[in-house]
C-alpha cells in the first residue's frame, strides 16, 4: 500500500520536535493537504497538539505494545486516505526501552514501517560541529533511515554555508532551517509539554510559525521525500480476524474511563476496536485493569468482553 510518509526525529528531548512538527503540519494544512500525524510511543499530549489545535487526524504508533505487523496495520488504517503522514519521534532517535536498547525508539518505528527520517538538530552554539553530529547519527546504524536533516535555531546568515558543508562533505540533504521565533515557543514542565488549552493564543502562534517555515523549510522537498517511501505490505493481524468472528456471534461492548490520563488508552484501543464495536459505554473505574487485560490477553476476546460487561452491570444494576 502506498503511504506517503516521513518521520521527524532529533538527537534528544528538548530539541524542538513538537513545535516544528506542529509548524510543518500547519503549513501542510494551509496548503490544503489532507494530513495525518502520528506520535512515536504512548505520549498523549503531543497528539493533542496535532489533533486539537491543528485539526489533523492523530494516532500513536508504539512498537513496544504492538508487534511489527500490527504497527504497520495501524499506520495504514489511519493514513490510507491522506496526502502525507508525518510521524513525530520520541526522546533521542535511538533511545529505546530501559535506556540501553533501540527497542520502541523512533529508529525502531522508522525501521518497522520503512519510513525515511529527518533529523532535527538544535544548532544553538554550533556551526562546523554540526557535521560530526550528523555523521554520527547517520552511521551509527547501517539502516539508520536518516535521509535528511533540518537545522533548528539556525542563524539565517550562517545557514547557506552550513547547508553547503553538510551536503558536500556528508552527502546528506538539508531540508531547510528554523530560525529562533520567540513568540512561537511552547513551554515545558517536569512531565513534558503543557497542555494545548494552557497555551495562550496557540492557534495564532502556530499559524505564525507555519508562515515562517514556508519561507525557511523545503516543504516541497519533504513532500517529495514522503512520496519516495516504499509501499507497505500489510495484512490484518490474526487477533483482529478472531475479533471479527466473535463479533458475528456476539455484540461487542467497549468501556473506558473518561479522564485525561486514559486518553492514550482510549485512542489506541479504539483504533483496534472501532470497526467491530456496536455499543460504547463510558464508566469511571477499572481503567488500569482493562488496559492490562487488553494487552496481556488480547487474543482472548471473551475475557475482555466478559470483564467489561460485568463491570458495567455492577455499576448499573
Amino acid at each position: 500500500m502506498k503511504i506517503p510518509r516521513f518521520l521527524l526525529t532529533a538527537g534528544a528531548s528538548g530539541s524542538g520536535k513538537t513545535l516544528v512538527t506542529c509548524g510543518i503540519l500547519q503549513a501542510f494544512k494551509n496548503r490544503g493537504l489532507d494530513v495525518v500525524s502520528f506520535k512515536c510511543g504512548p505520549d498523549y499530549i503531543d497528539p493533542m497538539f496535532h489533533a486539537k489545535v491543528i485539526g489533523t487526524k492523530s494516532a500513536n504508533l508504539d512498537t513496544f505494545f504492538t508487534n511489527e505487523e500490527t504497527t504497520r496495520y495501524l499506520l495504514t488504517e489511519n493514513a490510507k486516505d491522506a496526502d502525507i503522514a508525518v510521524m513525530e519521534g520520541v526522546m533521542g532517535y535511538y533511545d529505546g526501552v530501559g535506556g540501553i536498547t533501540t527497542k520502541a525508539s523512533a529508529y525502531d518505528l522508522a525501521k518497522v514501517t520503512d519510513t525515511p527520517a529527518v533529523l532535527l538538530i538544535n544548532c544553538k552554539g554550533m556551526s562546523v560541529s554540526i557535521l560530526p553530529y550528523v555523521q554520527g547519527f547517520v552511521k551509527y546504524q547501517k539502516d539508520s533511515h536518516i535521509e535528511g536533516v533540518l537545522l533548528n535555531q539556525m542563524s539565517p546568515m550562517l545557514y547557506p554555508r552550513v547547508k553547503k558543508l553538510i551536503e558536500e562533505e556528508l552527502h546528506v540533504p538539508v531540508y531547510g532551517y528554523v530560525p529562533r521565533v520567540e513568540e512561537c515557543r511552547l513551554e515545558s514542565r517536569h512531565l513534558g509539554l503543557v497542555l494545548p488549552d494552557e497555551v495562550v493564543e496557540l492557534k495564532e502562534k502556530l499559524n505564525r510559525l507555519a508562515e515562517v517555515l514556508e519561507k525557511t523549510v523545503d516543504l516541497d522537498g519533504l513532500l517529495k521525500l514522503g512520496n519516495s517511501a516504499l509501499d507497505l505490505k500489510v495484512q490484518t493481524p490474526d487477533f483482529l480476524k478472531q475479533v471479527e468472528k466473535k463479533r458475528q456471534k456476539k455484540q461487542c461492548v467497549l468501556a473506558w474511563q473518561r479522564t485525561k490520563p486514559s486518553a492514550f488508552y482510549i485512542r489506541t484501543t479504539w483504533n483496534f476496536w472501532k470497526k467491530w464495536v456496536e455499543k460504547s459505554v463510558i464508566f469511571l473505574l477499572f481503567t488500569t485493569h482493562i488496559f492490562r487485560q487488553i494487552w496481556t490477553v488480547f487474543c482472548s476476546v471473551e475475557v475482555i468482553l466478559s470483564f467489561l460487561e460485568k463491570s458495567w452491570k455492577k455499576e448499573n444494576p
